[in-house]
């Protein structure tokens, strides 16, 4: 989803989620994984001063003159070039939008627009790089996090492999079925191992 808010919305209802989950299942006996079946090309930049709208530029400035925008996609539907004539030389190039063209979508400091209007899913919608019809997946290692018995042996980022064998692990299924705390009677009448798994797919 190239719409930069609208990715902020979405990660705040998934993660309302993943809180309600908790809440529902006992963790004395139910492992919890959260994780992601893989990244985005979202990211975060620009020196957005503190107390910034962070929907909004930072206070880097572009080598157009205009500071560039805090949140943004390498690519995405978004794309969006203007070819600019310079007025001295009549050469063209292509350069971006400008945010000063926009900024009625992402400004609120004259009042006019309510700080609750960019909270819509879209928005303001974010300017690419790159145009293509649907943003790609990003190549970082996505990290996984678990709460519960078992819990220990989650952290940070792992192969997915691994994350597999851990959920097996704590079920007591396929090659850990014997394992001691598969066995023992106090897993078999109290602590029979559950497996709540949360993946966010994007």
């Amino acid at each position: 989803m190239p719409v930069k808010n609208g990715s902020l919305y979405d990660w705040k209802e998934f993660d309302t989620m993943v809180g309600n989950s908790i809440q529902m299942v006992d963790l004395n006996e139910t492992i919890v994984m959260v994780s992601a079946d893989h990244s985005h090309t979202f990211s975060i930049g620009a020196y957005g001063a503190r107390g910034e709208n962070i929907f909004g530029p930072g206070t880097q400035q572009g080598l157009d003159g205009e500071n560039i925008m805090i949140l943004g996609y390498a690519n995405g539907p978004g794309y969006n070039i203007r070819e600019k004539e310079n007025n001295q030389t009549g050469e063209i190039s292509c350069s971006r939008r400008m945010p000063s063209e926009y900024k009625h979508e992402w400004d609120t400091s004259d009042g006019k627009k309510p700080f609750s209007d960019l909270l819509a899913p879209t928005s303001v919608e974010n300017i690419n790089p790159s145009g293509t019809n649907g943003e790609t997946h990003g190549a970082e290692d996505v990290p996984v996090y678990a709460e519960g018995p078992w819990a220990h042996l989650i952290s940070g980022t792992h192969e997915q492999i691994m994350v597999a064998h851990v959920m097996e692990f704590a079920m007591c299924v396929g090659d850990y079925t014997e394992e001691e705390h598969c066995n023992s009677s106090a897993a078999n009448s109290v602590f029979s191992f559950a497996l709540f798994a949360v993946y966010l797919f994007f």
